[in-house]
This record gives structure tokens, C-alpha cells and sequence, in this order.
């Protein structure tokens, strides 16, 4: 039997990301998007530069979903004395800002955090006065928020042909991880391959979960494959 004890998991790269702008003020290997941007493709409407484009194309006001690194947050009060704000949102592409109405920046403010990754709901149109961009939030997310909103399903393909997999071991150590994540709307599907046999399982509505950050990485130690766990969206 493998032992799990006394293994040091390696840094995700979330992790290293964070480490770098902690030590040295900047992200110096990557941008903290590009893990998400397989997922994001199912979540939104597109890069920002595509959205600046669509809304250029369409001489009014758009709906909008879209997504980036919190880069920059301003905040003031209103004229009711509230306070607002205004986000500026990287993904590379392009920047922009996102106006946060005093009733929004209440009900997000929790989730509003610099250097995470934003999933913004909302309306875009193009400012008569000033000519550029104007998006107004009505919905934030962060991403494990997102994937709870959107996401289909949880996808783990477990090989048993693989001569390390032992069977027992691994359902064990999947109850043992799914359990601190579950309560959740995002249902768990196994793609089970033997030397004889392929099945897909849907594990029961007791086993859905919250499909976050933490609860990946931990299954794809224990797949020993990062591509062997996938989030399905609808």
C-alpha cells in the first residue's frame, strides 16, 4: 500500500503564483488566469479585448459575462453616503474597469479581493460622454463561485489497468477527500476503466460537492494525473 503520510505535496500553481508577488511584488512566471482559462471558455462571453469589441459592434447596451485578475480596486461613497467601487480586471487580453453600485459592492464585498480571479456579471455600453467602455457589475464570483453556479459535473477518470491504482485504496481515499467538500450542487462522475470493463458512476446527490480549488487539487493528487479530474459545465 502506497503511503501518503509523509509525501510533500508540490505547490499548485496557484500557490507559486501567490509566492512570487509575496516575495518579489509581481507575478513573474505566469498570470494566476491561465489555470482557469479552460474553464473560463465555458463561463464566459469571452477575453475582454472580444467583449470591448462586441460592444463597440453593437452601439448599445449588451449583457455581459466576463473575467479577470483584480488588479486594482478604488472605492467612494455615493451620494446616499454609501460605498461604491470600481474594480480593474486583467486577463491578459486587455484591462478594464467595473463600476460596483453600493447595493453590489454590499452583497460581494466578501469576494471582491485583490489578485483573485473575478467572474463579473453584468451590462456594458459604450460611455456618450467620455467614448470608452462603461460595465456595470450586477453578479461577482470568484472561481470556486463560478464553478459552483455553472459547472455540470465532476469528472474523475480512474484507470484500475494502471498496476499502482489499487482499487480499495482508492475508494477509501475518494470518500476520505470528497467528505470536508461535500454539500455542494456539483455531482461527482467516475469514469472507471478495468482490464475487462468501462463504466461511468454517478455517485448519489449525498456526494455532491463544492467544486473548489482545494478539493482538485487534492483529487488530482491522488489521480497522479492533473488531466484525470475535469469540471464539466452545462
Amino acid at each position: 500500500m502506497q503511503d501518503y503520510s509523509h509525501q510533500a505535496a508540490a505547490w499548485s500553481e496557484k500557490e507559486r503564483l501567490g509566492f512570487e508577488k509575496l516575495a518579489l511584488g509581481v507575478f513573474l512566471t505566469g498570470h494566476p488566469i491561465d489555470q482557469y482559462r479552460r474553464e473560463l471558455k465555458n463561463i464566459v462571453h469571452g477575453k475582454i479585448a472580444d467583449v470591448v469589441v462586441k460592444v463597440e459592434k453593437s452601439r448599445g447596451k449588451i449583457d455581459v459575462r466576463l473575467a479577470g485578475l483584480l488588479v486594482e480596486m478604488r472605492t467612494r461613497l455615493d451620494r446616499k453616503g454609501q460605498t461604491m467601487g470600481f474594480a480593474t480586471l486583467d486577463d491578459k487580453s486587455s484591462r478594464l474597469e467595473v463600476a460596483i453600485y453600493s447595493e453590489t459592492f454590499e452583497a460581494y464585498k466578501e469576494t471582491i479581493k485583490s489578485d483573485e480571479v473575478l467572474v463579473v456579471e453584468g451590462s456594458a455600453r459604450i460611455n456618450d460622454y467620455s467614448g470608452g467602455l462603461s460595465v456595470t457589475a450586477e453578479k461577482i464570483y470568484n472561481m470556486d463561485q463560478a464553478r459552483e453556479s455553472f459547472a455540470r459535473c465532476l469528472l474523475i477518470a480512474w484507470d484500475c489497468t494502471q498496476a499502482q491504482n489499487n482499487n480499495v485504496e482508492f475508494q477509501h481515499k475518494l470518500q476520505e477527500i470528497l467528505q470536508p467538500f461535500s454539500g455542494g450542487q456539483c455531482m461527482v462522475v467516475i469514469q472507471y476503466a478495468t482490464q475487462s470493463e468501462k463504466a461511468t458512476i454517478q455517485l448519489g446527490d449525498v456526494w455532491r460537492v463544492h467544486p473548489s480549488d482545494e478539493l482538485i487539487i487534492r483529487l488530482q493528487q491522488l489521480a497522479g494525473d492533473n488531466d484525470a479530474i475535469t469540471i464539466k459545465y452545462r
